[in-house]
């Protein structure tokens, strides 16, 4: 048994799986409350508050969210209407359209790409007309 486990975690436990009617936690239903307040970010990332984060940036303020411009496409860049969709690396792994190791979001482009039925190709969305699978290096 690992020495961390004390009685304090086992009454956290034991009170979490009074609350399910199977007596199970559910992993998808914290990961997905985790997620929603976490940014995805390189090795190093510094933030306005000249904080530096490590691929994981906790506690997304209000503001920062509402602080984004919206992109432009040009050569190699497209603009984004938004991120609808978000599969972990533990998840992806199992998606068809995604990958090994890495988190995929679910982007809808931007017109005249969000026109574009993209099912057919390697990470297509087969259920939303202008989207695709894509790695987090890639946004």
């Amino acid at each position: 048994q690992a020495d961390w486990w004390d009685d304090e975690l086992r009454s956290v436990l034991d009170r979490e799986r009074a609350r399910s009617q199977t007596g199970r936690l559910n992993g998808t239903l914290y990961t997905e409350k985790r997620l929603l307040n976490i940014a995805v970010t390189g090795s190093r990332f510094l933030d306005g508050d000249e904080r530096e984060w490590s691929y994981r940036r906790d506690n997304l303020r209000a503001e920062d969210k509402e602080s984004l411009i919206d992109g432009e496409n040009s050569g190699d860049l497209f603009g984004i209407r938004d991120i609808t969709g978000y599969l972990p690396p533990w998840e992806a792994f199992h998606n068809e359209k995604c990958g090994f190791y890495q988190d995929f979001y679910q982007v809808r482009w931007e017109y005249p790409y969000s026109e574009v039925d993209y099912s057919s190709v390697e990470n297509g969305c087969i259920s939303q007309t202008g989207a695709t699978w894509e790695p987090d290096e890639c946004l």
